[in-house]
């Protein structure tokens, strides 16, 4: 396995070619990324944008089979990413100012765009200052504006680590282990929504598998950025097709989140996965990923159809 890959990169689609690089972005930080290439010469690029913490994208692209190309990177602090030491350089800003770096490393232009959960933010505030790099976005279980948790445990869950965070505690990491391990730590992340508690066991084991590997002060000072930050009025600039995903049991997301969002948009079409939490894309991934084979699959047409 390539050094700078994350376990659950090493998955996606491993019979086409990967390969894995680094990029610095604005502030010096190495960023690290992989692409996976395409049976097919000149396939559609696919930039998957994921939460911090999350094998969802990896789940759909396998499914999307070999019609596109994918381009994905860790964020800073985590995987092979550099591990900035100041907490401002956590800003959803910054994220952005990564993602940008990646795809001019790799020479992406226009693509589709997957954004997953904060990935969402990261994705809103790139095309913020490009539109021009995205053919369609779907955004799945993703919030974009800023809002406070939605259940009491989450708050907490949110406020513990944020201030954990802050104060750099040198055993975070190993909280992270202890929380993973445990019986009541297990419990405690089901109820804040953190583990899907319709995962299969073997979902379930590499969740916490890769929370016990996760660096857990850069994740929560990303988190922390991430509730502090606001795309919601970029939404209405935005001028290209979006789909947004949501499920019905998602914890993670304020009542109404994803409606809200799809009514600020231009050209938004909201698909509402009955039964579905926050990790809906490991529960359903074949339906989702039908539905957004089928979103891009229309882009592409149209787009092909307006440039003969």
């Amino acid at each position: 396995m390539p050094a700078n890959l994350q376990p659950e990169q090493a998955r996606l689609t491993p019979s086409r070619e990967t390969r894995s690089g680094t990029v610095r972005s604005a502030d010096g930080t190495e960023i690290a990324y992989t692409t996976t290439e395409a049976s097919t010469p000149g396939a559609p690029w696919i930039v998957l944008v994921n939460g911090p913490w999350s094998p969802q994208p990896l789940a759909i692209a396998d499914y999307l089979g070999d019609r596109y190309r994918f381009v994905r990177s860790d964020f800073r602090g985590l995987g092979a990413s550099g591990c900035p030491k100041d907490e401002a350089a956590y800003a959803i800003e910054r994220h952005a100012d990564d993602l940008e770096a990646v795809l001019d490393a790799c020479g992406i232009e226009h693509a589709f765009w997957l954004a997953f959960h904060m990935g969402a933010q990261v994705a809103v505030e790139t095309l913020r200052r490009r539109p021009s790099r995205a053919r369609a976005l779907v955004l799945v279980s993703a919030s974009v504006g800023r809002a406070p948790p939605p259940c009491a445990a989450a708050a907490l869950a949110l406020r513990w680590g944020e201030a954990t965070a802050i104060s750099r505690s040198p055993s975070l990491d190993r909280a992270a282990r202890a929380i993973a391990g445990s019986r009541v730590g297990r419990r405690a992340l089901v109820a804040t929504g953190l583990l899907g508690d319709t995962l299969s066991p073997r979902e379930r084991a590499e969740r916490l598998d890769a929370l016990r590997e996760i660096r857990l002060g850069p994740l929560l000072r990303t988190v922390a950025a991430a509730r502090g930050h606001d795309a919601a009025s970029v939404l209405r600039e935005l001028d290209l097709p979006v789909l947004v995903v949501a499920g019905d049991r998602d914890r993670l997301l304020p009542d109404g989140a994803a409606v809200r969002m799809t009514r600020q948009l231009s050209h938004a079409e909201l698909l509402t996965v009955r039964g579905g939490s926050h990790f809906m894309a490991l529960e359903f991934p074949e339906l989702i990923a039908l539905r957004i084979e089928q979103f891009f699959g229309t882009r592409s047409f149209e787009t092909r159809s307006f440039e003969t």
